[in-house]
């Protein structure tokens, strides 16, 4: 293997194209806008975990708030809203 076909696209290749197209009768654009898709989808379920996750710290932080806990477990739990927040900025740009 060269390093130059290391870099190329997986999808762009000749023999490739005329295997999907002639055996299996699939476009391979339309693999790459599945494996797209596949990519997207895969963000948007980890999106939904995260954000599922800052709503159950959130109320954690209020039971605790409620019943008067010690300020360093409502912290805590701050911190830890915070750190999941930061992993669903970085994964999608969405504040939340």
């Amino acid at each position: 293997m060269t390093p130059d076909s290391q870099e190329r696209d997986p999808y762009n290749i000749p023999e490739f194209d005329r295997v999907m197209r002639g055996l299996v009768g699939v476009d391979p654009e339309e693999l790459k806008e599945t494996a797209q898709m596949s990519d997207q989808s895969s963000n948007e379920a980890k999106a939904a975990k995260l954000k599922s996750r800052i709503d159950e710290l959130r109320e954690e932080w209020e039971r605790l708030d409620a019943n008067g806990s010690q300020s360093t477990k409502q912290n805590s739990v701050s911190n830890r809203i915070g750190i999941v927040q930061k992993q669903l900025k970085e994964l999608t740009g969405e504040d939340y």
